[in-house]
């Protein structure tokens, strides 16, 4: 019977292996793509001083920490089957970095389509530095404070009854981000819903603006 199952077992492992080897050749191209549009923003002044580009800066920043880390903990677990550091801590970073960078993810998302309007329909609002100090800059670092913040509440200092790390479970089971109920419910409404609401809505209205702003201006 053992002898029997050796086969199917092979195939089992060469599948996987295929898959995790074309995923991570998959992240390589784009980690790779990700950091030279990155490098290339920043070293850009023409790029790097037009404010509509920051919040894509922002993105890119997320988006190449994501796939550098947080994708490499979950190859490594999908292949191992355990999380790369067993430890207490190691385990409330994983969390803290993946749901902190998903919730920054959506929330610079959300406040780029609403930044899009501004932008285009209330440019003055841009004009002097303090304004765009005010309209431009710190929401941007307000948003990153409060992911940060409810992220480091939730992940790493918070204790909850279910909270029990198991580093055969990916991301060790989670914290109390999602073990506690009223905290994972706050998280899928304010981290989750609502930006993807916001941007839904501001990306649907904004051509819906244009059209009529289109057939309004020359009268």
């Amino acid at each position: 019977q053992f002898s029997s199952c050796l086969p199917a077992l092979f195939v089992q492992m060469d599948v996987r292996g295929a898959g995790l080897i074309g995923l991570a050749t998959v992240q390589f191209c784009s980690f790779s793509c990700a950091l030279y549009v990155l490098v290339h923003c920043l070293k850009s002044k023409v790029i790097y001083q037009n404010i509509s580009n920051h919040m894509i800066i922002c993105l890119l920043a997320v988006a190449t920490w994501a796939v550098s880390f947080d994708l490499f903990n979950m190859e490594y677990f999908y292949w191992t089957g355990y999380v790369p550091f067993q430890t207490e801590h190691a385990c409330r970073f994983y969390n803290l970095s993946y749901f902190s960078g998903a919730a920054l993810n959506r929330l610079f998302m959300a406040l780029m389509s609403v930044e899009r309007h501004l932008l285009v329909f209330h440019h003055q609002l841009y004009r002097t530095r303090r304004l765009r100090q005010l309209c431009h800059y710190f929401p941007i670092l307000l948003l990153f404070v409060y992911v940060m913040t409810c992220s480091l509440v939730g992940d790493v200092f918070l204790t909850c009854p279910a909270l029990r790390f198991r580093y055969n479970r990916l991301l060790c089971g989670y914290t109390c981000t999602i073990l506690s109920r009223n905290l994972s419910l706050f998280y899928i409404c304010a981290q989750i819903f609502a930006p993807v609401l916001i941007t839904t809505v501001a990306c649907v209205l904004l051509p819906i603006r244009f059209f009529f702003q289109k057939h309004t201006l020359p009268r």
